[in-house]
Order: structure tokens, then C-alpha cells, then sequence
């Protein structure tokens, strides 16, 4: 609830709040294409922890 309000007052900052939150949402799309472009279709791309790596 808390970050729906703060979202709600960088909309109604033209200045400084609205831009922000539009670079943001950008940013998040951009971030969404790649996901689906480029990583959903590796199979082989697995996160690996640090207990996998150690041996």
C-alpha cells in the first residue's frame, strides 16, 4: 500500500516524480524483452550458488 502512495505522488510531480517513474517503467520493459528474447530461450542457462560451485 505504501509504495502505491509514493508512486501516486511521483505522478503528480511533473518535475521530477513523472520522469522518473516513465524511465523506470522503461527500464522494466527493456528488462522484460530481454528476459524473453534472450534468456527464456537458453535451456542450458541455469543460476548456479556458491554450494554448486565449490564442488
Amino acid at each position: 500500500m505504501a509504495l502505491v502512495y509514493v508512486a501516486y505522488q511521483n505522478l503528480l510531480d511533473a518535475a521530477f516524480g513523472r520522469p522518473s517513474l516513465i524511465a523506470t517503467l522503461l527500464i522494466m520493459v527493456v528488462a522484460a524483452i530481454y528476459y524473453i528474447l534472450v534468456l527464456a530461450r537458453r535451456s542450458d542457462w541455469n543460476l548456479h550458488g556458491p554450494d554448486e560451485l565449490a564442488g
